[in-house]
């Protein structure tokens, strides 16, 4: 841990964070589906969303389609949180899309902060990953949540690492850890300057156990619900009976959303709730149809809790 550090930022995030794919209607963006999505989101009384993050395909996205995705995102999130992914493997290219993220507003509400990636394919030394974060904290003032998911990137941003950053930079204030170590949410968790959310879905009601802020997932996008009473139960303060039983019955749903390459399963399972294109982006394929059938059947399995694109079926975190 770093010694004596800044006074973090007061910033909003905590619970349940859904990263959003982006819906695509032939070759372009779906903005009517995603905003359904949004708004159903919002009705589930899920506490944030992150658009342009992984789920989002967001490599595959042109800066106009990434400022419409989140303008979207903005005018139909209500009260809820909004993240914009914003990171790359290029720190110039980080701090352009970090600066037209920041500017983007819609009725005088902009996103309330940046979800920024380790550098991918480059796989830059922890002096790299210094200057590369640092010069995106330099450059704005809304809070900052580090992205380490490193089976994507191939570059490890070390639990130390994070806490010095968040340490020399008071507007980071977060980080979205998304490894299945048990160490490192351990080393993670307990720094009053930076929040800890859990970036592997399978593992947030372990993180919530151990003291994390929330979870920035995939599973929130078809079960809201379901995924934040998870999260409050699995807390130390919580009801650990019911967190179990939470547990376990989304554990084949988080399962089935990962058995193949994100984000193809959960638009697979939001195109059956509520007719949405499946497609995905090149270099990303189809499922294969054995994929398909498990999808389906799973989540016939919670039918009556899943996310409908009109408002949510079932018990939401609003209702509980």
């Amino acid at each position: 841990m770093p010694g004596i550090a800044p006074q973090p930022m007061n910033h909003p995030f905590q619970g349940s964070l859904v990263a959003l794919p982006t819906p695509f209607a032939g070759a372009e963006v779906d903005l009517l589906t995603l905003a359904r999505w949004v708004q159903a989101q919002a009705a589930a009384g899920t506490d944030g969303v992150v658009a342009c993050g992984t789920t989002a395909e967001t490599p595959t996205l042109t800066r106009s389609e990434r400022a419409q995705v989140i303008e979207t995102v903005l005018t139909h999130a209500g009260s809820m949180t909004v993240l914009a992914g914003v990171g790359t493997n290029s720190t110039r290219t980080t701090l352009e899309r970090a600066l037209d993220a920041s500017g983007l507003s819609v009725d005088g509400r902009g996103v309330d902060g940046l979800l920024v990636v380790t550098p991918y394919y480059s796989r830059p030394t922890p002096a790299g990953l210094d200057l590369h974060f640092g010069a995106v904290a330099d450059a704005v003032t809304l809070p900052i949540v580090l992205y380490n998911v490193p089976s994507r990137t191939g570059v490890d941003l070390s639990a130390e690492q994070a806490h010095a950053l968040a340490a020399r930079h008071t507007n980071i204030v977060a980080v979205k850890e998304a490894t299945s170590s048990r160490d490192k949410m351990h080393a993670l968790c307990g720094d009053p300057n930076l929040a800890v959310f859990c970036g592997e879905d399978s593992m947030a009601g372990e993180y919530m156990a151990a003291g994390a802020a929330g979870a920035i997932g995939v599973t929130g996008n078809v079960l809201p619900g379901l995924v934040s009473q998870w999260l409050a139960a699995s807390r130390p303060d919580g009801n650990a009976q019911r967190a179990r039983e939470l547990a376990e019955t989304l554990r084949p749903v988080i399962e089935v959303l990962f058995i193949e390459s994100n984000p193809g399963p959960v638009k697979a399972a939001l195109a059956l709730r509520g007719g949405a294109s499946p497609d995905v982006r090149p270099p990303l394929g189809p499922l294969r149809a054995e994929s398909l059938e498990q999808i389906q059947r799973v989540l016939g399995e919670v039918r009556d809790e899943c996310l409908d694109v009109d408002g949510v079926v079932g018990q939401s975190s609003a209702t509980r």
